[in-house]
């Protein structure tokens, strides 16, 4: 565990030093490749996250969150919508150059760590609210993805919640590609025994059109996130479809420890 003190943060970096998983250290070093571009047009928070927490408000008492765990949560961008319930934030991401572009207002109360979501480094029970926003779709197994989901159930304390979001499979801008990658199934696994039906790599361009990282990402299914949810030990309070261009280009669902 390496601490580092930067602006007014404690950031803390629990990463191996050396990491055998190829597709994490390729995501490492495409948003080390993408974390200026990035900042600079991802400022706000997530719109279609807003959405979504302005539909289950309700359901979560914010008044007795007191600290908030944002895991791949890239520069920071969607813990600005808690900022003014004064809650006490740990922003986490396998980007050491996103955590160092925070756009979250420098305070005592949040802390940034450096570190892999299957793998967390903090004490049972002690966590209000997880959120795990657009980050999950970029581990490559089912394996990984049941792991992350196991670690956040053991950091929550009993009855809080957990959010997650994942690109749905179905959404307009992939359906062509899906329906294709359907129909060459079998060639596809023939070539690459891991490879799963929704595996997608998206290319990031520059100001002038180059193609400078690609990220992968894997598009789930509603039945197929269910299914891995409910192996970590979950209760689904809430699952939505929603927002993109399409109005359903991403799956939305609240969880609770239970």
């Amino acid at each position: 565990m390496i601490p580092f003190f930067y602006k007014k943060y404690l950031l803390i970096s629990v990463l191996p030093m050396s990491n055998t998983k190829s597709n994490l250290n390729n995501l490492m070093s495409a948003y080390s490749t993408i974390s200026e571009y990035y900042t600079r047009t991802k400022r706000k928070p997530w719109k279609d996250f807003k959405e979504y927490l302005h539909k289950i408000f309700n359901l979560i008492d914010l008044s007795r969150i007191q600290l908030i765990c944002d895991i791949g949560g890239g520069n920071g961008r969607n813990l600005i919508l808690f900022q003014e319930f004064k809650k006490q934030f740990i922003l986490c991401d396998l980007s050491f150059k996103l955590l160092e572009k925070s756009v979250l207002s420098p305070n005592s109360a949040n802390h940034l760590v450096n570190l892999e979501m299957t793998s967390l480094p903090f004490r049972e029970k002690s966590y209000d609210l997880v959120l795990l926003i657009a980050a999950v779709h970029h581990l490559d197994n089912r394996v990984d993805v049941i792991s992350s989901c196991t670690e956040i159930i053991k950091i929550l304390d009993e009855n809080d919640f957990f959010i997650l979001s994942v690109w749905y499979k179905w959404k307009k801008d992939t359906r062509l590609k899906m329906i294709f990658d359907l129909a060459v199934f079998p060639i596809k696994k023939l070539f690459n025994a891991n490879w799963r039906f929704g595996d997608y790599y998206l290319p990031w361009k520059n100001s002038e059109g180059k193609v400078i990282a690609k990220r992968y990402y894997h598009l789930f299914s509603r039945r197929e996130l269910i299914k891995l949810i409910k192996k970590a030990g979950f209760k689904i309070v809430d699952i939505s479809i929603l927002g993109g261009k399409s109005g359903s280009d991403n799956i939305f669902v609240l969880l609770q420890k239970h």
